[in-house]
């Protein structure tokens, strides 16, 4: 019987190939649990351009060039995926550098447990939960087309194939990139950055002596370094998980972009309130002014709407992160519940803060306007 038969006990999983003489037609037979959300067969070492069958309860396909017959397909009793199918001229439109020999590379997959539920051809399926590699002998595999009947004879058992590993090797379900990455970012949103508004929203509101403000500046710039530096380390396994998919590996999605916008504002606010703080050190020094009235509020202004900014795209961010990672809808509502909560705790809070800090700058505007002739004096005297 001209077929070879790879049996993958770790997932119940059985995958059956035969070449038809004269033709560059590959005859395939698979049989899988259905609760995987797909199975998957290529002809190759890797997946990269590698000729990959994707089937599920349909079997779709991308390439236009890639025509496949499905002779039989359905749903057991025990609820098992059968498909037995054609794939015409696949020989000849797999990578050039495959020799179909004794020692054909294939590689498989299946899908993470969860229903397709779409027979778009740009449906989103999820990176696979196990895969590995084995190797069939082409030569024995060509032959006359099996009938059904003969594929199922023979369905569990090892017929000509060796396995280059272990039969299957499991990935994490949950890839610890991606679990750095929310984690990381949760923190800074929804912990450090309301302390760190709540500490400089103090630090401009209160009315306290030149070591207490001291003290509460450099609270300040502690607060900010831990944030801006938690938002950068969680940059890091974003861009690596990043990798591991197609639809992120070109960094176009919503949650990628505003994701690198975040950053560049965040890293542009942090040197912005070092620069500020270096030229107020300097003018403090020289008993000087360090801008007129109207400059020093609007350079203020525009580093507390930035930094406001910022944090509002954080808190969107998450929720498309989320979204992106495809996570259950009642987890996401979760979270837009949490974040929402704690925006409606903290609004009242901070206007009381900005209240307060208004009022410091009305008199602080009305002192320096008395002031300024009188130091202008002395200046120059």
């Amino acid at each position: 019987m001209e077929i070879q038969i790879a049996p993958i006990r770790d997932t119940n999983t059985t995958i059956a190939i035969n070449l038809t003489p004269g033709t560059h037609d590959i005859n395939f037979y698979v049989t899988s649990p259905d609760w995987y959300q797909y199975v998957a067969i290529g002809i190759g070492n890797a997946m990269e351009d590698a000729l990959i069958l994707v089937m599920g309860h349909t079997e779709p396909f991308f390439d236009p060039n890639v025509k496949v017959t499905v002779h039989y397909s359905a749903v057991t009793e025990n609820l098992d995926i059968i498909v037995h199918g054609t794939c015409h001229s696949c020989h000849a439109l797999a990578a050039s550098h495959i020799e179909f020999n004794r020692s054909l590379p294939l590689i498989w997959a299946v899908g993470p447990s969860l229903s397709l539920e779409s027979d778009d051809l740009d449906a989103p399926i999820r990176r696979h939960i196990s895969y590995g590699k084995f190797t069939v002998d082409a030569e024995t595999a060509t032959g006359s087309p099996p009938k059904l009947s003969e594929f199922r004879s023979a369905d569990g058992k090892n017929i000509g194939v060796l396995f280059q590993e272990d039969e299957a090797v499991i990935v994490d379900r949950r890839p610890r990139n991606g679990i750095v990455h929310g984690v990381l970012y949760a923190i800074a949103a929804l912990a450090l950055a309301p302390i760190d508004f709540l500490v400089a929203g103090l630090l401009a509101a209160g009315h306290a002596s030149r070591a207490r403000k001291r003290t509460c500046a450099w609270t300040h710039y502690a607060t900010a370094t831990v944030y801006t530096g938690f938002v950068f380390a969680a940059l890091v396994p974003g861009m690596m998980i990043s990798r591991d998919h197609i639809r992120t590996r070109k960094y176009t999605t919503p949650h990628q972009i505003i994701g690198l916008i975040t950053v560049a504002l965040m890293g542009s606010m942090f040197i912005w309130g070092l620069a500020l703080l270096f030229l107020k050190r300097s003018a403090t020094k020289r008993n000087q002014a360090l801008f007129e009235v109207g400059s020093k509020l609007k350079l203020s202004a525009s580093h507390r709407w930035v930094s406001r900014i910022v944090w509002l795209l954080l808190l969107i961010n998450i929720g498309l992160g989320l979204k992106l990672a495809e996570h259950r809808p009642i987890f996401i509502l979760g979270y837009v519940a949490l974040a929402g909560g704690m925006v409606v705790v903290l609004v009242p809070i901070y206007f009381c803060v900005w209240w307060c800090a208004r009022r410091r700058r009305k008199e602080e505007t009305e002192t320096e306007s008395h002031e300024l002739p009188v130091i202008y004096d002395n200046y120059h005297r």
